[in-house]
């Protein structure tokens, strides 16, 4: 489910970036590879085993709200701890992932 929820704001979001013409800005780089390639990799070797043992010690109704934990904890997290961007653009954008997760539910 979280997986169709995903593609379901994914695809919104590049609705959006394609009406907005924001395409041409999208750029590729080494770094943004790597970047991903990090993120995959240890995000599905730290993240999976975590979740699992979750699901052993708590119960399902409280394991299943990382989906709505996660991305608001990474963001603050980026933006206090590395400086990102934080303002209207960054709560619309979580909020519109948040409500994928709620809708999806």
């Amino acid at each position: 489910m979280a997986a169709a929820q995903m593609f379901a704001d994914a695809a919104m979001m590049l609705i959006l970036a394609m009406a907005r013409d924001e395409i041409r800005a999208l750029a590729f780089t080494p770094r943004s590879f790597a970047a991903e390639a990090y993120l995959a990799a240890v995000g599905s070797l730290a993240g999976h085993p975590a979740y699992i043992d979750a699901l052993k010690c708590l119960p399902v109704s409280v394991v299943s709200l990382y989906a709505y934990a996660n991305p608001v904890i990474a963001v603050l997290l980026g933006a206090a701890l590395l400086d990102e961007p934080f303002g209207p653009r960054v709560i619309c954008g979580d909020g519109n992932g948040t409500s994928g997760n709620y809708g999806g539910a």
